[in-house]
């Protein structure tokens, strides 16, 4: 990564940078990624660039991964370095607003910031990050003002990816208003990140051993509670009544069961500095359906990560 690709602009340069990357050519074999505002190489995003890379078909395609601090992240950056096919912006900084600009392919599971508009043609798919099962965008009180950027997201894609046709409902077409709105293609397609479900549970726990996660020889439940408080950028540290459950968990099922925890990646930061929590914590930058697949039983409250969860039709306990 260039120097130039980390550097921040001030909000003056910024402008003038946009509408100078917007004048050049479109990279039409360029696909750019991100996730969770650069939070990892994460979710349906990772799913697809691994689909594609794994493809002879699309040998000929470059990547660009976007990483909101790249030091961050040193186990993507040791995965991705001296493969000249993939690189690596920093969320917000000129490389990023080039590569924004400029890429053929754009996909992302949560929103691009309010600068973003889409040229003609470049293609972009939103994959969003789970199934709702709580209320959101428009449905929630006062909500309207913080819908803003993902429904012009939203808008601005071609392709919608739905992971079945509750969530088209729920989330698209009703807590985002997108109903007779949306002129592009919702797809029901699945969600990409969830084929990782579906290996053999050894296998699955192998992956995670090699990753640094100690499994002992029974059984697995994950705890994965969703972030919580009134701001996604601001969430509520929960550190606290997280570790007061996994000592409850730990108590009850002695001996018997590796009790691990899996919070959100807002929250993550605050979780990784609790020294109780070390040992249980899974890595952020772990794939969660990777976890999922290693998981015998799953509690949760509110998170998406129940639904995906379903297609394994193993017990989950819901703790709201």
């Amino acid at each position: 990564m260039s120097p130039a690709a980390g550097r921040l602009l001030t909000a003056a340069a910024r402008g003038q940078a946009i509408a100078a990357f917007r004048r050049l050519p479109i990279e039409r074999t360029t696909v750019l990624y991100e996730s969770f505002a650069g939070n990892g190489m994460l979710c349906s995003p990772e799913a697809i660039y691994r689909g594609l890379r794994a493809d002879p078909r699309y040998a000929h395609l470059r990547h660009v991964w976007v990483l909101d601090d790249p030091a961050r992240h040193p186990d993507v950056l040791a995965e991705l370095a001296g493969d000249d096919r993939v690189r690596v912006v920093t969320r917000r900084s000129a490389g990023y607003f080039r590569a924004l600009g400029t890429a053929g392919f754009l996909v992302n599971n949560a929103t691009f910031p309010a600068e973003f508009s889409k040229r003609p043609g470049q293609v972009y798919c939103n994959t969003w990050h789970g199934t709702p099962i709580k209320r959101m965008g428009f449905d929630v009180a006062g909500g309207a003002a913080a819908a803003g950027n993902i429904v012009r997201n939203f808008l601005h894609a071609d392709v919608l990816l739905s992971a079945s046709p509750f969530m088209t409902e729920q989330l698209y077409a009703q807590a985002y208003r997108l109903r007779n709105l949306f002129p592009g293609q919702v797809l029901e397609a699945g969600y990409p990140r969830m084929d990782r479900q579906f290996v053999p549970r050894e296998q699955a726990r192998a992956q995670l051993a090699a990753r640094g996660v100690a499994l002992g020889p029974g059984r697995v439940v994950l705890y994965a509670p969703t972030w919580r408080g009134t701001s996604f950028t601001d969430p509520r540290d929960d550190s606290a009544a997280v570790v007061a459950r996994l000592e409850q968990l730990r108590a009850r099922l002695a001996g018997e069961w590796t009790v691990l925890v899996k919070v959100h990646q807002a929250v993550f930061d605050a979780a990784r500095g609790v020294p109780a929590l070390r040992g249980a914590l899974v890595d952020n930058d772990l794939p969660t359906n990777q976890v999922l697949a290693a998981t015998d039983v799953l509690v949760a409250d509110y998170s998406s990560v129940v639904v995906d969860f379903l297609a394994l039709d193993r017990p989950i306990v819901l703790h709201a």
